[in-house]
This record gives C-alpha cells, sequence and structure tokens, in this order.
C-alpha cells in the first residue's frame, strides 16, 4: 500500500533547495577547502531569498547569474546578492 504525502509547492522549494545546497557545498568542502562552485540561480521569487542568502555568504560559492521569467525579479535579485549576471 502508498501513502501520499501532500506538501505544498512552497514547502517543496524549500526543502529542494536547503537539500540541493547542502549536498552541493558538502561535495566542494571536502574537495578542496579553497575552491569555489559558481552558480547559477533559475527562479528569483520569495522562496530565492532564503538560499540566496546563504550562497552569497558562503566562501564556496560565487554567484554569476540571477534568471526569473520576471526580468524585475531577476535585477532585484542580482542587485540584492551583488550577482554580476
Amino acid at each position: 500500500m502508498t501513502r501520499s504525502i501532500c506538501i505544498d509547492q512552497r514547502a517543496f522549494l524549500e526543502t529542494s533547495a536547503t537539500v540541493g545546497t547542502v549536498f552541493g557545498l558538502a561535495g566542494t568542502a571536502i574537495a578542496d577547502e579553497s575552491s569555489t562552485v559558481r552558480v547559477g540561480v533559475i527562479g528569483c521569487g520569495n522562496v530565492s531569498n532564503s538560499y540566496m542568502k546563504h550562497l552569497s555568504k558562503s566562501p564556496h560559492v560565487d554567484l554569476v547569474s540571477a534568471c526569473d521569467i520576471i526580468l524585475e525579479l531577476a535585477k532585484g535579485q542580482a542587485e540584492k546578492f551583488a550577482i554580476p549576471n
């Protein structure tokens, strides 16, 4: 018997972003303490604030691009987190 678990889109995206960030950063920390990963973010809505805040402070991440279907959201996040593209 399978059991359904219902979560809303926001909870799914927050969980996915957190898990992806943890696994991504864990791999770079193990590989080389001085290495960085260049990251481009697709989707700059409200949820992006939760992970961009942490990514922008990490010494192992170089935020290089922000993208969203709504250009103003991408521009806003790029200015807020000093993302060049």
